[in-house]
């Protein structure tokens, strides 16, 4: 979180990943997990209609933003979570 304004940013989220990887299950699901500093992982997935219409770098691109949006809504809660204890 930017110490300055408080916000939740892209800069604050990539600072937070440690790790990424990713593993295909039947050429039809690509799950990226992604571990952050403090070594707690969150998980994106992306699937196929069929192995015919999997591709590899897709389904990696669409995990990893799916995994990277939730990290998203994590720091955004402790953010909220922070502003409530400090107005009690």
């Amino acid at each position: 979180m930017d110490k300055i304004t408080h916000k939740v940013t892209p800069e604050h989220i990539d600072n937070l990943i440690k790790s990424v990887d990713y593993h295909v299950i039947n050429n039809l699901l690509t799950i990226c997990c992604i571990t952050i500093e403090n070594g707690f992982q969150i998980f994106g997935e992306s699937p196929s209609a069929t192995p015919s219409n999997f591709d590899k770098k897709l389904g990696e691109e669409i995990s990893f933003e799916v995994a990277r949006n939730k990290i998203f809504e994590f720091e955004g809660y402790h953010l909220k979570k922070k502003f409530y204890e400090e107005s009690k």
